[in-house]
């Protein structure tokens, strides 16, 4: 749908819940392609070194935004990533995603 976005977080499985330092990617829903290859899919997000899980993903309507488990904003990138690419730091670990539409 035109003015989609996704939004991907990725981290390590071997962090507590919490204390991981997360990346976080939002990238424009036209980018996906309808359908995948022949391998089954489309990879969303890349991983860094000692990251190896998807914590987290989000689509929907722009804007998006996040929030901690206290309901503390968190600043998500304004520039919208490579659909492949990997993600940006954030600086606290991501507890909710979703939109300011309705």
């Amino acid at each position: 749908p035109e003015g989609a976005l996704t939004v991907t977080v990725s981290g390590s499985s071997k962090s507590l819940p919490g204390t991981e330092v997360e990346l976080v990617k939002v990238t424009d829903f036209a980018e996906y392609p309808g359908k995948g290859r022949a391998t089954g899919g489309v990879r969303c997000h890349r991983f860094l070194k000692d990251e190896d899980a998807l914590v987290s993903a989000w689509a929907g309507p722009a804007p998006a935004i996040a929030t901690t488990t206290t309901g503390i904003p968190i600043e998500l990138p304004q520039t919208y990533g490579k659909r492949d690419g990997s993600g940006i730091a954030v600086s606290l670990p991501i507890f909710a995603i979703g939109s300011r539409t309705h």
